[in-house]
């Protein structure tokens, strides 16, 4: 679960991110707007067809206007030019006429190679539309030097301070725009609310209205090539302005549909997402799949884990005291010691018609402690065929011996437990394997009887001597040893005479 948490956690810690970033930053956002609807048209050139977009230092510009084609809401009086300039980071506003008058006569007062585009508006806000962008060229009969005599023009204010910048933190008065980029604008004086303009040569412009000072983002929808100036102006008439900006064609494409970007549900492309949208759809697809990676890494391990216990080699169960013959080992798997096991061990004296016995307790450090002898008949004999059976030769005393219990095998080996029972109580075999490997029993081979000079005490001394024994590798029978003489074990607590030599 540490993981996941360490995940949560960081998810937790990118969503507050993102709405920090909301609440501080609103500007953050691009915003596509719709051009204004125009309620009128002028011009100043009826007569030429096409026009050429130039004019002479101080020539003098007829302008008309009126409804004429315009579908968009109609016009109130006063009318004012509004003009941009290549040479100034001001707008011109000039006062055009009253509802008497659909006309005015404007000089033009900039010096050569200036540009210039003309737009109109009404009291209302209602839009005539912008000309085409017109340059000025040096009138006959006149040098720089000698420069014709216009009017005196009345320049506006101190410019309104702005932090213009596009997405790489650049910016150019007239610099080059990618389409469908966004250019952020932000006041750095004035009085709000502003009103941002964006003035395309031969089209309509296109307004955005705030209410605070914090930046606001316009993409940039406008075909490759198209000249246009952004402008700003505050409520109490300071404005600023850049331009002529170009678009280029390196950037996308997709916001110049104004009726898929404004209007979703009213064109065939409504079924595409919004930025928004798939913004939301790239985290979730995240945080899912790190859910999906984070339980399958969990559903390994468990899996592994539970395959290395599986795979693990059984342990025979050889510390049980077994009091009936119907008693069956059993095998276990990692069958701890405790100081309740008894181990049962069998025991012979010199005595043939006695046999002793004693019971071997682990203590709780895992160590064997053997009892006094006790006076017992022995009920059956346990024999393990692997290196971690426990027998118990040679003579007994009251000391502690320490026996290590058998030790884990590696999952790699094959273990055979074999258990003998005396007595010829059924089973006389039992086999046990730890994985499943399959043990043929063969039946035993008795000898037809039993050797004349052995008697009763003979056979007690030797133990095994009423079984067969195996044949040795030449064919011949082997006969067993006499076990040697040993002495005879007291209790301890016991008042007994030493043992007779």
């Amino acid at each position: 679960m540490g993981p996941f948490l360490r995940l949560l956690g960081l998810l937790q810690t990118s969503v507050a991110a993102l709405l920090c970033a909301r609440v501080f930053f609103p500007g953050a956002n691009a915003e596509v707007v719709e051009y204004l609807e125009q309620g009128f048209l002028f011009d100043w050139t009826a007569d030429q067809s096409p026009p050429v977009p130039t004019a002479a230092q101080c020539d003098t510009l007829h302008i008309t206007w009126g409804r004429r084609s315009a579908t968009g809401p109609n016009p109130v009086a006063p009318y004012f030019l509004q003009i941009f300039t290549s040479t100034f980071i001001v707008p011109f506003i000039i006062p055009a006429g009253d509802e008497t008058s659909l006309s005015y006569d404007w000089v033009v007062p900039f010096i050569p190679g200036t540009q210039f585009q003309m737009c109109m508006v009404a009291s209302n806000g209602v839009t005539g539309g912008c000309q085409n962008i017109w340059t000025v060229y040096q009138r006959p009969n006149t040098t720089l030097d000698n420069p014709p005599t216009c009017f005196n023009l009345t320049y506006p204010h101190a410019p309104l301070g702005v932090d213009a910048s596009l997405a790489d933190g650049t910016w150019s008065q007239y610099g080059w725009v990618d389409q469908c980029s966004d250019i952020q604008l932000k006041p750095t004086n004035g009085t709000p609310p502003f009103t941002y303009t964006i003035a395309p040569a031969l089209h309509p412009p296109f307004n955005i209205t705030s209410k605070t000072m914090d930046p606001v983002n316009w993409t940039v929808s406008l075909m490759y090539g198209m000249p246009f100036w952004v402008s700003v102006v505050d409520s109490t008439g300071l404005a600023w302005t850049n331009g002529p900006l170009h678009p280029t064609g390196a950037g996308s494409t997709k916001c110049l549909d104004l009726d898929s970007v404004l209007d979703p549900q009213s064109t065939s492309d409504s079924r595409s997402l919004s930025p928004g949208a798939t913004a939301g759809i790239a985290i979730g697809t995240a945080i899912a799949g790190a859910l999906i990676g984070i339980l399958a890494s969990l559903l390994f391990s468990r899996w592994q884990h539970r395959h290395y216990k599986a795979g693990r080699p059984g342990r025979l169960d050889l510390f049980h005291k077994y009091s009936d013959s119907g008693d069956t080992p059993t095998l276990t798997m990692n069958q701890p010691l405790s100081a309740a096991t008894t181990l049962a061990s069998p025991g012979r004296s010199p005595d043939a018609g006695t046999g002793g016995s004693r019971s071997d307790h682990v203590n709780e450090h895992g160590q064997v402690v053997r009892s006094p002898l006790s006076p017992i008949s022995p009920t059956h004999h346990q024999h393990s065929s692997s290196t971690g059976s426990l027998t118990s030769p040679g003579p007994s005393s009251s000391s502690a011996t320490n026996v290590r219990p058998p030790m884990h095998t590696q999952p790699g080996n094959s273990q055979v437990y074999v258990v003998h029972h005396d007595a010829g109580r059924p089973p006389p075999v039992t086999v046990f394997t730890s994985n499943g490997t399959e043990v043929v029993e063969l039946p035993p081979q008795y000898e037809s009887a039993a050797r004349s000079s052995d008697g009763p005490s003979n056979q007690a001394e030797r133990g095994m001597g009423s079984r067969p024994l195996p044949p040795s590798p030449d064919g011949q029978r082997r006969a067993p040893r006499d076990l040697p003489q040993k002495a005879r074990r007291v209790a301890l607590n016991a008042d007994a005479s030493p043992p007779e030599p």
